[in-house]
C-alpha cells in the first residue's frame, strides 16, 4: 500500500514540474512512436503474407508431387524409367492448356529446357520443367540440384525473357521409378 501511494506521488509530483513545452514534446514523440509502431506492425503483415504465399507455394509443389506421383503409380510399369519416357508422358500431359503453347526441347539461353510452356499471350508467364532422372530413391535430391544447376548455367529463363515474355517460373522435378520430387528454381 505504501508503495503505490509513493509511486503516484511522484507521478503527480512529476506531471506537475511538467510545463506545456515538455508535454507537447512528449506527446510529439509519443506520435513519432505510434507511426514508427504502425510501419512495423505492417512490414510484419507484408512479411507473414508473404511467408504464407511461399507455404501456399510449397504446398502447390507437393500437390503437383503427388498428382504426378499418384498418375506415374495407376499407368507406367518400373521399367518405363529412361529419362526420355518421362518427358514424353509429362510433355503429353501439358499440351492441354489453352492458353499456353508447350515446346520440347527447343533452345533458349545456351541450351534446350526439356519442356516450356509458352503463354499465348506474352504478359503471362512461361514455364520452364527440367526433368532429372534417378535409380534410387534417397539420389532425388541430387536430381533436382541438378536441374537448378543446368537451368541457371544454361541461362534458360534469359533467353526466354530475352524474347520479350514478361517473366518465367521454372521448376525441376526429379523421377524415380513411379515416383518424383518436385521443387521450384529460385536465382542463386
Amino acid at each position: 500500500m505504501k508503495k503505490s501511494v509513493i509511486i503516484s506521488a511522484i507521478a503527480a509530483f512529476a506531471l506537475m514540474a511538467c510545463n506545456g513545452e515538455k508535454l507537447k514534446q512528449a506527446e510529439d514523440r509519443n506520435v513519432i512512436l505510434g507511426d514508427s509502431l504502425h510501419v512495423a506492425l505492417a512490414n510484419q503483415d507484408s512479411l507473414f503474407c508473404l511467408i504464407n504465399e511461399i507455404n501456399d507455394g510449397m504446398e502447390q509443389l507437393k500437390a503437383m508431387e503427388n498428382i504426378l506421383t499418384d498418375l506415374l503409380e495407376k499407368s507406367i510399369s518400373t521399367f518405363d524409367s529412361d529419362e526420355s519416357f518421362y518427358h514424353g508422358y509429362l510433355l503429353s500431359m501439358l499440351t492441354g492448356f489453352p492458353s499456353y503453347g508447350a515446346r520440347a526441347n527447343r533452345e533458349e539461353g545456351d541450351g534446350s529446357p526439356d519442356i516450356v510452356l509458352y503463354p499465348r499471350k506474352p504478359r503471362d508467364p512461361a514455364y520452364i520443367f527440367e526433368l532429372k532422372v534417378r535409380k534410387k530413391y534417397n539420389r532425388m535430391a541430387d536430381g533436382l540440384s541438378e536441374a537448378y544447376d543446368q537451368i541457371e548455367t544454361r541461362r534458360y529463363e534469359d533467353g526466354i525473357l530475352d524474347d520479350g515474355y514478361a517473366g518465367v517460373v521454372s521448376f525441376a522435378i526429379c523421377f524415380c521409378k513411379k515416383s518424383c520430387i518436385a521443387g521450384l528454381y529460385t536465382h542463386r
